[in-house]
């Protein structure tokens, strides 16, 4: 058998449905399955009115593997990306290092953990770069077939809006085809020039072009050799596309794995160690018929199982199971699957080393453009209603959290007056809280009221003095709130050259909403009770 490479750039977004999502939006997998390249080249085959004989042979009776085409780094094909490998979601260390660490699952466990990156990735020493495919929204106009167009109030519900996310064009893809020797000369020569893929082609999607086509230097989806795996030993089952597999004897769907696999290896008996991956709905569409396939529950691509046999197998046997894969639909592409031993990735893996970008140097090396006065005010605005967003959430985080209980000696009436006098303070800044004051050194005239004052405390604080203080003062409302300053400033820059300074007349007003807010939540608190 032969492994024929190719490389595939799209000309045109390609949309190659995934099952499931959105009933309005059409969303492309993330790959170029190897049933879309299969009857793409079939199709080319009977238009070039090739031998009719070798058809079935090339492309109905499963003797030819349609792998799946995945994202090229340079020229190379990027494989899945193992569900075995893991990042620390929050590391705490100073290590730059350290925090880019890609940890093995069967050696060590993770509380919290995140994934490596994107859905393929390739390693170069011991790094490991993720990537993900990009996509491209379209938003489409369905038409009513008899009007020509598409009508308001359509009783047929054949107008509508739809969305189509598709396989961004100008990217580059490779893939392998698994082909008898004797055929691979007449296979690769259909790996040439132009062919469609997927749906809406005649709306602007599918154009793809061939750039590159070798034979392969190993019948293998790596270039590692294959080796003997030692009875006892464990070894990886990895897999590099979807599988479908079924139980031998029931023909249920699940991850019988270990079943499977030990029909192929006649008289082995295997042992699963440790398995990682996930399960979804894989479907697929036939054109001949114009109908969807039936969507099938499979083992997804990246899926890793550690497993061991109380045998040796041999290289031979491993050669026979990744050439032949596993479960059903193999020669679309899936149930492909490598062997390997347990020394097959590097021991310590990290991601790539962080790139400091331009907008992290120092302001004063960075030159801020020349504004029109209309855009210089916008900007302003821009910056005012940012942070007056993020004072309103802080205001409310900061009054949640406070301990208010003993604030409940104040009567209602008590606090609807405190917050009365508060609001009546609104658009005076220029008064500085005299009248509000005036009331706080008033309640120790009144005895009924210097009471509940007297015993009432926040925050550790007496409840009056607390309240004399801040009015006395109201740039403290910014520490209250949980503020930090930042170079002297309670506020950080935002967008341009000068940050949205807080005034007096801005700590005037969120002083009376502190007070009003506290006084809602006293308020709230009793009437739950």
């Amino acid at each position: 058998m032969k492994l024929l490479q190719y490389q595939l750039e799209l000309l045109e977004p390609a949309l190659l449905t995934a099952p499931g999502g959105d009933p309005n939006t059409d969303e492309s997998v993330d790959h170029i399955p190897g049933s879309v390249i299969r009857g793409a080249l079939a199709h080319k085959y009977r238009q070039a009115n090739m031998s009719q004989a070798d058809f079935a042979r090339l492309f109905l009776d499963g003797s030819t593997r349609f792998f799946n085409a995945y994202l090229a780094h340079e020229a190379e094909r990027m494989l899945p990306t193992p569900a075995h490998w893991q990042r620390k979601k929050d590391p705490q260390t100073s290590d730059e290092k350290e925090e880019r660490r890609v940890y093995d699952l069967t050696k060590q466990q993770l509380s919290a953990r995140k994934s490596v990156g994107g859905p393929f990735m390739w390693i170069s020493n011991e790094t490991v770069y993720a990537q993900r495919p990009q996509h491209e929204v379209a938003v489409h106009n369905a038409r009513n077939r008899e009007m020509g167009r598409a009508i308001p109030n359509d009783t047929t519900n054949r107008s509508a809006l739809f969305r189509y996310r598709a396989l961004a064009a100008r990217q580059k893809f490779v893939g392998y085809i698994l082909v008898k020797d004797a055929d691979a000369a007449q296979m690769q020569s259909l790996l040439d020039g132009q062919i469609w893929l997927g749906g809406s082609r005649s709306a602007g999607y599918g154009r793809s072009q061939f750039t590159t086509t070798q034979t392969a230097s190993t019948n293998r989806e790596i270039a590692q050799p294959r080796q003997v795996l030692k009875a006892g030993t464990p070894f990886w089952v990895y897999f590099t596309s979807d599988a479908i597999l079924r139980d031998p004897e029931s023909g249920q769907h699940g991850a019988y794995l270990q079943e499977q696999l030990a029909d192929l290896l006649s008289g082995h008996t295997l042992q699963v160690l440790n398995s990682y991956g996930r399960f979804g709905w894989v479907g697929g569409f036939n054109l001949h018929w114009g109908l969807p396939l039936p969507q099938t529950w499979s083992m997804l691509k990246g899926s890793v199982w550690q497993m061991q046999s109380d045998q040796d197998i041999s290289a031979a046997d491993i050669e026979r199971i990744e050439q032949r894969g596993i479960g059903a639909r193999r020669a679309e592409g899936f149930g492909a699957l490598l062997i390997l031993p347990m020394d097959a990735w590097p021991q310590q893996l990290y991601t790539p080393p962080y790139q400091v970008s331009a907008s992290k140097q120092s302001r004063s090396a960075l030159k801020f453009p020349n504004l029109s006065a209309d855009s210089a005010k916008m900007l302003q605005q821009m910056n005012e209603r940012i942070v007056i967003g993020q004072l309103d959430r802080q205001l409310l985080a900061a009054v949640n959290h406070m301990n208010t209980r003993g604030l409940n000696r104040l009567s209602n009436s008590q606090v609807a007056r405190l917050q009365m006098k508060a609001w009546q303070e609104a658009g005076k800044p220029s008064e500085q809280f005299k009248r509000f004051r005036q009331f706080i050194r008033g309640t120790s005239e009144r005895k009924t009221a210097d009471d509940q004052y007297r015993k009432c405390r926040i925050q550790g604080s007496d409840f009056r003095d607390w309240l004399t203080t801040l009015a006395g003062n109201p740039e403290t409302v910014w520490e209250l709130m949980g503020l930090q300053k930042i170079d002297g400033k309670w506020q950080r820059f935002l967008l341009g050259e000068k940050p949205f300074e807080f005034s007096t007349d801005l700590a005037h007003e969120y002083t009376i909403r502190l007070i009003a807010a506290i006084c809602d939540k006293v308020a709230k608190d009793r009437r739950s009770k």
